[in-house]
């Protein structure tokens, strides 16, 4: 999953439970049937060296072709230090196989120890990573709305949206210096 256009500074840097990072793989692992979340190359950056796992800086040009300070890759997918850092949050999500396996793998009655013989039913949810995409996004865009509203927060959405412009004026106004 990939969430664009979402403005820096959104998360904490200071407790383990509000960390951007840790609420988004908290969120996605409790959709049934999720076993890991990879945020960025996170895996691939685990066998990588300080040095080539850092995302480093460059001047490059945003959409007005003004110079701007920018990163030469998204190693990080969005988030440092549990914060957004403006660039695309990127989330890998793995699920576990199905269980239902041809032939029916065998069981034991708990109550007497003795085998059952397995039960010849298919289950119908073929479907299940279409279906779990969609609660993955539902869930990740959950909680990047709740980390949103926590820094812009406002009685009304007119006060959410003029918090969310003064900001970013804020960032333009960083940028000229």
């Amino acid at each position: 999953m990939v969430a664009a256009q979402i403005p820096p500074g959104l998360g904490c840097c200071a407790l383990p439970d509000e960390r951007l990072d840790s609420r988004l793989g908290a969120a996605v692992l409790s959709v049934p049937g999720i076993k890991a979340v990879e945020i960025g190359a996170g895996i691939e950056q685990s066998a990588m060296s300080g040095r080539d796992a850092h995302d480093g800086y460059a001047v490059v040009e945003d959409e007005s072709h003004q110079p701007w300070f920018g990163r030469f890759s998204n190693l990080a997918g969005g988030i440092e230090g549990g914060m957004t850092d403006g660039e695309p949050i990127c989330l890998t999500a793995w699920m576990k196989p199905l269980s239902t396996v041809r032939p029916p793998a065998g069981s034991v009655d708990p109550a007497t120890g003795k085998p059952i013989e397995p039960d010849c039913s298919e289950r119908s949810d073929v479907a299940a990573v279409e279906s779990a995409a969609c609660v993955i996004e539902s869930a990740m865009a959950l909680e990047l709305a709740r980390a949103h509203l926590e820094k812009f927060s406002g009685d009304t959405m007119a006060e959410v949206t003029a918090a969310v412009r003064r900001y970013e004026e804020s960032l333009k106004r960083g940028k000229s210096g």
